[in-house]
């Protein structure tokens, strides 16, 4: 099934809906198309549509459940191996740090949970289309967290991340949930000198944002563990 709310309004993003449930897609889409009319929405409800989907329907972001019997999880590592300009966001209903864990490192560039606010949808697809990853917010500062643990119970060099020891406590601090303004009055430093210290965290790590900083951090610490 495809939406597009005007025929007539040329289309500016194609998106794939992948879920059992009709109802479900359908209240997704009209969310989309309700923010944006020059969304055009395609519907599956198998892993099998989402393969096929990905294949013929120049698709830039799909939404995918993981749950999907019997293969969900495999076909999200297929979509994101064999499709990499594709935009797999999870949208799901397990909040289960695992669960959030094995969906970014099979290629996720964002998980969304079904029982979040239309608010959370529209401002993944912003968030995803320039580069970035999302998290719901009601899972974000704990799942961060959870990815990063390591940091709170390992005593690994902060040398051997590549990162010198105010770093390391700033990625810590930004594991929490902290703001650059709460970083510094944790650490006695000023945010500007917050700030500087993210933008070379970054750097360092290859990474585009806060949270791929956290986790690329907590997965070096899995690996050395």
């Amino acid at each position: 099934m495809t939406l597009q709310k005007d025929q007539k309004t040329s289309v500016s993003l194609h998106v794939a809906i992948i879920d059992e449930s009709p109802l479900f897609r359908v209240g997704v889409a009209q969310a989309l198309l309700c923010h944006d009319p020059h969304v055009n929405v395609v519907e599956g409800g198998s892993a099998g549509d989402a393969l096929r989907i990905a294949a013929v329907s120049g698709i830039d972001i799909m939404f995918l459940d993981p749950a999907l019997a019997p293969t969900g999880a495999q076909i999200l590592a297929e979509l994101c191996v064999s499709n990499p300009s594709l935009i797999v966001v999870v949208i799901a209903a397990s909040e289960h740090e695992e669960d959030v864990s094995k969906a970014l490192r099979l290629g996720a560039r964002g998980y969304i949970l079904k029982h979040a606010p239309v608010r959370e949808l529209i401002d993944a697809v912003a968030t995803v289309q320039r580069g970035d990853r999302f998290l719901s917010s009601a899972l974000g500062a704990r799942v961060v967290f959870n990815l990063a643990m390591p940091l709170q119970h390992r005593s690994l060099r902060p040398a051997s991340l590549g990162l010198t020891h105010r770093e390391l406590e700033i990625v810590k601090e930004v594991s929490i949930g902290a703001t650059n303004k709460e970083i510094a009055l944790a650490l006695g430093i000023r945010e500007k000198t917050v700030k500087f210290h993210m933008t070379n965290i970054m750097e360092k790590l290859q990474v585009r944002n806060r949270v791929e900083a956290v986790v690329a951090v907590g997965q070096m610490f899995r690996r050395s563990a």
